[in-house]
């Protein structure tokens, strides 16, 4: 596992749209500016502890460049510190599916992301750790 801890893999990014329709129906809902942060954890063996999906509004960045470029900050902030959640996330057998929506004007700093990143990464950890396998789907 040492080898993707590093990495963004194909199979790391939420592209199956029942999973996403599943997800933004019953997932658990969280907010740290400039992230919503949609998400919902199964004990259901995978490949991969954690699949993420990030969106960015057209409706903020009209121009697809500089969505594209928004992502690929943000991703760049989750791959070089998903480390920790994916230890967590395998310690406990589950894999999670997470949307992390970009709801912020400008385009932001990778420093200032990546430690938005890192506080949404403890909010799910903490999240994971308070709930018993009783209460998930």
């Amino acid at each position: 596992m040492k080898s993707i801890k590093f990495s963004f893999r194909k199979g790391e990014r939420l592209t199956s749209k029942k999973i996403i329709q599943d997800l933004f129906r019953e997932g658990s809902t969280f907010y740290i500016q400039p992230f919503k942060v949609v998400f919902q954890c199964r004990e259901i063996p995978s490949d991969y502890p954690a699949q993420v999906l990030v969106t960015v509004s057209r409706k903020g960045f009209r121009r697809a460049v500089n969505r594209n470029a928004v992502r690929r900050i943000i991703k760049e902030a989750y791959r070089l510190n998903k480390g920790r959640l994916y230890d967590v996330l395998l310690s406990n057998k589950m894999q999670c599916a997470i949307a992390l929506v970009y709801t912020g004007k400008a385009i932001p700093e990778l420093k200032v992301t990546e430690e938005k990143i890192i506080n949404i990464i403890d909010r799910l950890i903490k999240e994971i750790d308070s709930r018993s396998p009783l209460h998930i789907k």
